[in-house]
């Protein structure tokens, strides 16, 4: 259902992750960001970036796909559910 909704973005995609770690959700959020201009923000807890970062090489990311893709990393208050 995740890439289904990908697929269909025509503006704007943002992602809110404790941990980013997909391969294939990445590499289709690039293809709509580069290919259709979608801009794509995706914000990440800090602690989860190393994986992130290993991610986007495994996904041969490139500069180009740079200009509609946003990240960025947040560190603070822990919030906890019920479960």
């Amino acid at each position: 259902m995740v890439r289904k909704t990908i697929a269909q973005a025509q503006k704007v995609i943002a992602v809110v992750m404790d941990q980013f770690t997909d391969v294939d959700i990445f590499r289709d959020l690039l293809e709509v960001c580069f290919k259709r201009k979608v801009s794509v923000y995706i914000l990440l807890e800090r602690a989860a970036l190393p994986h992130f970062l290993s991610m986007a090489e495994r996904a041969a990311m490139h500069p180009g796909h740079l200009k509609s893709l946003r990240v960025r990393v947040s560190g603070g208050a822990e919030f906890f559910s019920r479960s």
